[in-house]
């Protein structure tokens, strides 16, 4: 009876060390910071919808202007360049892009801030 109880003690001793001496899981190791929330800072592809994390970009080419600048946005990681996987579609016009359409838009830059204005797709807007 005794070894039983002793044989018990030992293993609730094992495991509570394996339980605080277990590895943590290093910096970047592809689970996103929690937010203030307790959850993964996320925002979504204006194309696809897909939710990406802080460090996943959205690309895109920005030309030079004064007070706004215009900017091509043709997807993220996960639906440029075009798959099968991702339907990509226009915010304005709500059409299923073609594999080489982006959308174009507009960025005002503010101290602190910037915004990001999408006027529509190659397909709904020219210029």
């Amino acid at each position: 009876m005794i070894a039983i109880a002793v044989t018990g003690a030992v293993i609730v001793a094992a495991l509570l060390l394996l339980f605080l001496l277990r590895k943590k899981e290093p910096a970047g190791s592809g689970n996103p910071p929690p937010s203030r929330t307790g959850q993964p800072e996320t925002k979504p592809c204006p194309l696809c919808g897909s939710q990406l994390v802080k460090t996943e970009r959205v690309h895109s080419a920005l030309f030079p202007g004064r007070e706004d600048k215009l900017m091509h946005i043709f997807g993220c990681p996960y639906c440029y360049p075009a798959n099968r996987e991702r339907e990509r579609r226009c915010p304005a016009c709500r059409k299923t892009l073609a594999d080489d359409g982006y959308l174009i838009a507009r960025v005002f830059e503010k101290p602190g801030k910037t915004h990001v204005h999408v006027l529509g797709c190659t397909g709904c807007r020219h210029g």
